[in-house]
Formats: structure tokens, sequence, C-alpha cells
């Protein structure tokens, strides 16, 4: 076998990355027997929010709240827009008046109004830099990520990015959204299904235990041969050399460390042709989408099956997936439509507190456009409730799903957020309640800012840290603050959503 001088080690590590430089890892984790199923997470970003009024459940008594309060599942409904997700009502937790408050004190204004939410609806945290374009770091599902894998990697993939779009693949391949590993450092998000698919599953199943032991012991003797390169090369090293070389050998070993845990759900693997072949019978292009060649839909739904897929196989225990808007063929818009220039406008015009528009058929196409996102959503997690696990339960038993979106509404509002929570993540959370945040001066209403259509609210519910605080240690990550902190918005973890 080739042995490497210094020179060429040396060469390699300058010039290599870790996606080029190292192989793929074998075998995922499942540290506990079959029967001991591990809690996962999806964060699901639906981009636009919701049009006000047309998601907040209709309940009784007073307008607001001077303390959080929890109200039962049966003393809320989902409104129309939401409707699809009435099956899954009673495991799901929606919120009043929970706003990104860390923007509204964020001394770095944001490039856009739309990066007023992007940079923070998962780091609850000032921007980063002065650009107003980047988040701070880690974001909420990264900060769960290192946490899980802290003592070393548990599973093949330590988290999934994953984008669904209509052009998804067309213009590029991945794109950096705002999950963040450390300040304004993105996390690449795949977009391109046979990307994905890839990733995830770069070998070919292999559920034969002997031939897995065969394969893990070929590279164990691959590991042990070059470790004992690196170890006579270090002992001839001083100084920086050492240092870079060691680096490298102990990034190696916590890589290597995850060959060692036996993967016992790699059968769960969906056959490749259940994802491919859908997704070869589009036509892919620019401006090739239309109700026959349905690519946002089709992209929507295969990648949603790739994230359930991730974790049901636990390649990963943490995945991050964006839903972008549907196409207007989608919910029945054509460009010039009730007086705006194209669906933007439109969402624009119908959005806020004291809309443009108040034409009923109007606001019906933007709820309709909403309505179809939220059926994906559904349709997400009847992926996952069609998954068994060895318990007997189902994949969504063992899966925590945070819904999100970089905007309360249309208006760019960054106030009432549309969120909600769905699973119990193993008892730690109560499901099916509405929490009614407090609001800070309740007395005042809507400005409307300079940035056409950008309108907000002068008013602050709950700040969305707490919420972070509380997914956080749903998960295990034992903290009492996320983000920005000082903010008296802020009241540490939500109790009433504890169990």
């Amino acid at each position: 076998m080739t042995r490497f001088d210094r020179r060429t080690i040396l060469k390699l590590l300058g010039a290599t990355s870790v996606g080029t430089a190292l192989p793929w890892l074998s075998s995922n984790s499942a540290k506990a027997g079959p029967n001991d199923v591990p809690l996962r997470m999806l964060f699901i970003e639906v981009s636009p929010g919701c049009r006000r009024t047309t998601f907040e459940p209709s309940v009784q008594g007073p307008s607001y709240v001077s303390q959080t309060t929890a109200l039962p599942n049966d003393a809320w409904n989902f409104r129309p827009v939401m409707a699809s997700l009435d099956g899954y009502r009673s495991r799901v937790t929606m919120f009043e008046n929970l706003d990104m408050v860390s923007n509204e004190v964020d001394p770095t204004s944001p490039a856009n109004a739309h990066f007023a939410g992007l940079t923070h609806m998962l780091t609850a945290d000032d921007r980063y830099g002065s650009t107003g374009d980047l988040g701070n770091g880690p974001s909420i599902d990264q900060a769960i990520s290192q946490f899980l894998n802290k003592d070393g990697p548990i599973t093949r993939l330590p988290s999934l990015e994953v984008m669904a779009d209509e052009n998804a693949g067309f213009y590029s391949r991945s794109t950096n959204h705002h999950s963040y590993s450390a300040p304004g450092q993105q996390v690449p998000y795949l977009m391109y299904i046979p990307d994905i698919w890839d990733r995830l599953f770069p070998d070919p199943l292999n559920t034969d235990a002997a031939a897995q032991a065969a394969l893990q012991a070929r590279r164990t003797s691959v590991y042990n041969h070059v470790k004992g390169d690196y170890d006579a090369l270090l002992a001839k090293l001083g100084g920086k050399d050492r240092d870079k070389v060691g680096a490298m050998l102990q990034y190696r070993k916590d890589l290597f460390d995850s060959l060692g845990v036996v993967n016992n759900r790699e059968a769960n693997r969906p056959g490749k042709a259940s994802i491919m072949d859908p997704w070869g019978q589009l036509d892919e292009g620019y401006q090739k989408g239309n109700p026959s060649n349905r690519l946002w839909h089709t992209h929507t739904e295969l990648i949603g099956r790739l994230a359930a897929a991730a974790l049901h196989t636990d390649t990963t225990r943490v995945v991050t997936l964006s839903i972008q808007e549907p196409p207007s063929y989608e919910f029945g818009y054509t460009d010039g439509d009730y007086g705006s220039s194209d669906w933007h406008d439109l969402i624009h015009k119908v959005s806020g507190d004291q809309p443009e528009l108040s034409d009923d058929a109007a606001r019906g196409t933007i709820d309709e456009l909403h309505r179809i996102m939220y059926a994906k959503v559904a349709f997400i997690l009847d992926q996952l409730a069609s998954l068994p696990e060895s318990d007997g339960q189902t994949l969504l038993d063992h899966t925590l799903v945070f819904v999100y979106s970089h905007i309360g509404e249309g208006s760019h509002d960054l106030s009432r957020l549309p969120w909600m929570v769905i699973g119990d993540a193993h008892g730690y959370l109560k499901m099916g309640q509405y929490i009614r945040c407090p609001i800070f001066d309740p007395g005042s209403g809507q400005i409307t800012t300079d940035d056409k259509g950008s309108r907000k609210w002068n008013v602050r519910g709950r700040a969305h840290n707490d919420l972070f605080v509380t997914l956080a240690n749903a998960m295990g990550l034992q903290i009492d603050t996320f983000g920005r902190q000082g903010m008296a918005e802020s009241l540490g973890i939500i109790q009433e959503m504890l169990a």
C-alpha cells in the first residue's frame, strides 16, 4: 500500500476540503436497541406566513391576555386555510402574539424587509456584520444538531437542510439559506432531488449483516493503516505542521467513530424508483411548470418524502425543510389580476391591518396560496404518520415538528407569527393547545414604514426566543436563554407548553 511523505500529506491537507477529501461513512446511529426509538426534529418553513385573520382561531375571552395562557384542544379549531391539518389538531400547539422581538431591537438594519425576518427566524439574535443580510448563529436547528452530536457523531449526517421550490436545481443545485452553523456561517440547502438522494443514500442498500461487518472490517483496516502513517509523521514534525496534521487526524477520528455504530434502520430506506421515477417524468426548466407539469407540487412532495426517509432511516435526527411559495398556476392567479402586477404585489395589497385591497376574491386568491402550502405540511405529516417504528408507533410519534415562516404575513410584519409545534417530544410537551401570549402596549396600532407594502405593528408580543428555549430543552439541550438577551418580552421557557 502506498505511503505518503510529509510533503504529500501537507499538500493534501492544504488543498482539499472535508467534502472532497473524506469518503462517505457507512453507517448511521441507533445507539440503543431496536425498541428504543430516538427522538428526531423536523423544521418546516412555510415561507410567506399566513394572511392575518385567516389563521388565528376565534376563541372566547378577552382580546388580549396579561400573562401567557394555554387553551385546551376543545377550545379552538383551525380556520379554513389550515383545514388540511385538522386530523392532527390534537397534536398541534399554536400561538397568539408570538413575535420576532429580537428584530425590533437589532442595531443593524436589514438589507431589505425580507431579510429582517430571514436573519432572525431561526437565530433570534442580532444580525451578523454590517450588511444586514446575514444572521448570527448557531441557529436553533444547528444548535440542536450540534448538541446531539457533541460527544461524537450519532448519525451519518449531523443534519439535513433541503429546499422545495418550483425551479429547484435549475438555477442552482443548492442555495445558502438562513440556517447558521456559527455567526454568519450559512448552511447550504440542497434543492436538486438526485443530489438529495445521493446525500442520504450514497451506497447501495445492504441488509446483509455479514456483508456489513466485512465492509466495516475493511474500512477499519484502512483507517488504522492511515492512522499509523499519521502517527509516524507526527513524531517527525513540530510547530504548525504538527498542529495541522494533528487537527486533521482528530477530525478523521471523530468521523470514523460513527462507523462503529450499527445502523439497524437501513431497511427503512424507500425504493429509489419511488422517488426518482416521478422526478424523471417532469419536464424541468425555467417557466416550464404548468397544470400538466406541476414542478412545485412534485418537488415539494418528493423532497418531503426524502426528509421523512432521512429521519426514518436514522441517517440524521435533525432535518430543516424550506417550502417556497407555489407558482401562480397552482392557486389560480394571472399577472394583472385585481390591478396587481404579479402575485407578490397582490399579497402586499391584501395584507396588513389596513390593506389596500378589500376585494374578497383578491383575498381569496392569496388564501388559496396559503391553503396549498399548509396542505403540503399535512402531506409531510401524513408521511411521518405512515412510517412504522419498531415499538409499534410511527415516525410521527417520535418526531418533534416545528412549522415556522420568515414573516408573519405579506405585509412583512414579524408579529403574530403563524407558527406551530406538533408532537410531545416523548412526553416532554403538552399537545393540542392554543398558547395565548401577552402583548406589550396593547393600545397602540399599526404603523406604515417607508418600504412599499411593508407594514409592522408597534406592539410587541412574547419573544420567539422563548419558544426556541422550550424546543431546545425538549430535545435535551438544557438552556435558559437563546439568542438575543435582555429583552423584557423574553420570559424564558414557555412553562405552559410543558407536560
